[in-house]
């Protein structure tokens, strides 16, 4: 990554996120004069999408990523099971279709499985994804680790709080105790825990959508990392 022959000899390695940025530089991978970071590749911010959002009865929590097993997918289904045990009202969606070619994709039939016994609603593919985070109320990623996460980030964007992992990609999205939380790796009674805290209260939920969508506008939209982009092509 270090050795580049072009013309002028000058060279960049864009990140996506700190840690691993951080982690190439101290492991002498990349010269830190060359290491760049820029956070994904932007998301439009729609004010009047925004405005169209649902307002729920019983509050639905959404996960939207292909179905594999380091996108925290059992510990999600497994958070909607104690909080169904507990008898707390709440609707948890999966949004997303299998991978047959990753060998972490779950079965079709376990995800059919969950669906028909109603521990989860799986939806699979889905075309618009907007219009599923219009209906939703909390924006779920319990993933093991990320680069970016674009659907963290589009939920952001449309004023929605947001629960996920404390790791790797997750931690630049979301800011424990501002926007969402941050739980640990494979700990679904945490998971659980902190999505209670936003089913059962509306005004933390509000609160946390409106911090989400200020850290969208003001790290994440498309404008500044599109210019954050160029301006590297424009240095070299």
């Amino acid at each position: 990554l270090n050795k580049h022959h072009g013309r002028n000899k000058k060279n960049r390695v864009i990140f996506e996120n700190s840690d691993d940025m951080n982690y190439f530089v101290k492991s002498k991978i990349v010269n830190k004069n060359e290491a760049i970071l820029i956070r994904g590749a932007g998301v439009e911010i729609d004010n009047k999408l925004i405005k169209r959002r649902k307002k729920n009865k019983i509050p639905t929590i959404s996960l939207v990523a292909r179905m594999l097993e380091d996108k925290g997918i059992y510990e999600y289904v497994e958070a909607a099971k104690i909080l169904k045990n507990k008898n707390i009202k709440s609707r948890f969606l999966l949004i997303g279709d299998i991978d047959n070619k990753n060998p972490t994709s779950l079965e079709q039939s376990t995800l059919e499985s969950w669906n028909d016994k109603k521990i989860v609603e799986w939806l699979g593919w889905v075309n618009d994804v907007r219009k599923i985070l219009l209906e939703t109320d909390i924006l779920c990623l319990p993933s093991y680790r990320e680069g970016l996460p674009k659907s963290l980030l589009e939920g952001a964007a449309i004023g929605l709080p947001l629960v996920s992992t404390d790791t790797v990609g997750c931690r630049e999205v979301v800011l424990d105790g501002i926007n969402g939380y941050l739980v640990p790796i494979k700990d679904s009674k945490r998971l659980s825990l902190a999505i209670q805290k936003l089913i059962e209260n509306k005004d933390l939920r509000d609160r946390m959508g409106k911090e989400s969508l200020k850290i969208a506008k003001s790290e994440f939209s498309s404008e500044i990392i599109n210019s954050q982009t160029l301006s590297i092509y424009d240095e070299l």
